[in-house]
């Protein structure tokens, strides 16, 4: 055990008769504080406490992300600007997380999820299909029917043409 181990568990057993919990003090010191442990039988140790701790808990997952990335990014803007609005809603974000983190209410922090999931892929698709759109902008024109607005995806370089819809068959002259 380092010296500075030791250290902390004076101050802590220290800390504890000052607060008038004799009996705890010497429970610690009898038991955990002066006893050998390497660093990894101490990890160990702990990640068999955290696991055991978690065991029926919901744990994290993508909505949970979110918020805490959404949680970070109120910190930086809470740090640039000095908003105490920004740091206290990053605040109640990151108990959010938690939160959830913790539950042991499964069917609905799943629901949450499948919600938070449903709105995130409606607006990844959305930029999706904007992506893509801007892509075939170089070697496509895109036109619309003059009778039934359908797309019409053209070829860009071949002069001007004589465009047929697929949908109403209606006949139009544009330039490619």
């Amino acid at each position: 055990m380092t010296l500075a181990a030791v250290a902390t568990c004076l101050q802590t057993v220290t800390w504890l008769v000052f607060r008038g919990n004799k009996a705890c003090a010497c429970a610690l010191l009898d038991t955990n504080c002066f006893m050998r442990k390497s660093s990894a039988e101490k990890g160990i140790f702990m990640r068999e406490k955290l696991q055991h701790f978690m065991v029926g808990r919901y744990g994290a997952d993508q909505f949970g992300q979110f918020l805490l990335f959404a949680a970070v990014i109120c910190m930086v803007i809470s740090m640039l600007f000095r908003s105490p609005v920004c740091n206290l809603l990053a605040i109640l974000l990151i108990v959010l997380s938690y939160y959830r983190m913790l539950s042991k209410n499964h069917s609905r922090r799943y629901a949450e999820n499948m919600k938070y999931l449903k709105y995130s892929n409606k607006v990844s698709s959305f930029f999706r299909s904007k992506k893509q759109y801007l892509s075939q902008l170089k070697t496509y024109h895109i036109y619309r029917c003059p009778s039934c607005k359908q797309k019409i995806r053209i070829p860009r370089g071949k002069g001007k043409i004589s465009i047929s819809c697929p949908k109403c068959r209606t006949e139009f002259i544009k330039k490619s």
